[in-house]
């Protein structure tokens, strides 16, 4: 299933990469940031309820930063 959800958020960033000239502003934002924070909080979870000793928290909030790197430069 976390398969699955991985596909579909990048297919989502995917669109929004390809697409981003035809896209309205607001739609690219919303597009980028739920991914993103989608990532963050996960990263989250993953290294709360492990307590660090699951390495899938460090990939989940390398994404979420490049993420938001990709968002905020142009």
């Amino acid at each position: 299933m976390a398969t699955a959800f991985a596909w579909a958020l990048s297919a989502i960033i995917l669109f929004v990469a390809f697409n981003i000239q035809e896209l309205p502003g607001e739609w690219v934002t919303i597009l980028t940031l739920c991914p993103t924070i989608s990532m963050l909080i996960g990263s989250a979870l993953v290294q709360l309820g492990t307590k660090g000793k699951h390495p899938g928290w460090i990939v989940l909030l390398l994404i979420g930063l490049l993420l938001l790197l990709g968002y905020f430069l142009p």
